[in-house]
């Protein structure tokens, strides 16, 4: 992977940032795109006190023209995106459907999906250009069916793998490839989220925590970067690290 140029949103922490880490590992220059500046800033150092490349990027990626703005910076000083990590994501709200805020709701469209959209629109069409492309979708499980209490976040998700889907369909022949990866149960703050009352099954994930049957997201890191090796990608498929 050497000579790729990786772009990871949602970057500053949890899964996304053990992901910019695995791929500068591989020797993957990498973008590291989040809202938060500590959070990527954090991240990118890391990566270079390693040995890696990286550059942190603060952007809203429901923002379009923020987003081009970042492809273009990101192009300028790294390269051309090979590699996208569609991560970012937002539970926006643990609440009945019923109940939920207004602004909860396009808060969780706004980064889950057309976030998603919005890069895809940026980067994509320079994979296709050049001969080479692999985006990462990571999605989740609760996206095959309705969760009470987490229905935006239910939905979003499931508008997201289905986005996903159709553009491996539409770029079916090129080199560039499309898959969806399931992380499974993963210790991150939005987990941690899903232990608090609001959540209907909070009692589960807080079973789940004190079990210590969550991984680590530097457990899943690697399997998440593999389907971005040049044969490792299931195009069009849906990974499920939580079967591994």
């Amino acid at each position: 992977m050497n000579d790729r140029v990786a772009l990871v949103t949602g970057g500053g922490r949890g899964i996304g940032a053990e992901v910019a880490l695995e791929f500068a590992r591989r020797g993957t220059r990498v973008a590291v795109l989040a809202r938060t500046a500590a959070q990527v800033e954090r991240v990118a150092a890391d990566i270079e006190r390693e040995g890696g490349r990286a550059m942190p990027i603060v952007a809203d990626v429901g923002d379009l023209g923020a987003v081009r703005l970042a492809v273009a910076e990101v192009e300028a000083k790294l390269g051309p995106v090979d590699i996208l990590v569609n991560n970012a994501a937002v539970i926006s709200g643990i609440t009945p459907v019923l109940e939920a805020d207004p602004a909860s709701v396009d808060q969780a469209f706004h980064v889950n999906v057309r976030g998603a959209w919005n890069c895809l629109h940026v980067v994509v069409p320079g994979m296709i250009d050049r001969g080479w492309g692999r985006v990462i979708a990571v999605g989740s499980s609760a996206g095959v069916r309705g969760i009470a209490t987490l229905g935006l976040y239910s939905a979003t998700k499931a508008a997201f793998e289905r986005l996903h889907e159709a553009l491996a369909a539409e770029v079916e022949g090129t080199e560039v490839l499309v898959s969806i990866v399931w992380p499974g149960g993963v210790d991150t703050d939005m987990q941690a989220e899903l232990r608090g009352d609001g959540f209907a099954h909070a009692t589960i994930a807080r079973r789940v925590h004190e079990q210590g049957a969550l991984r680590s997201a530097s457990q899943v890191a690697a399997g998440i970067v593999d389907l971005g090796a040049e044969d490792g990608v299931a195009h069009g498929a849906r990974v499920d690290l939580g079967d591994r």
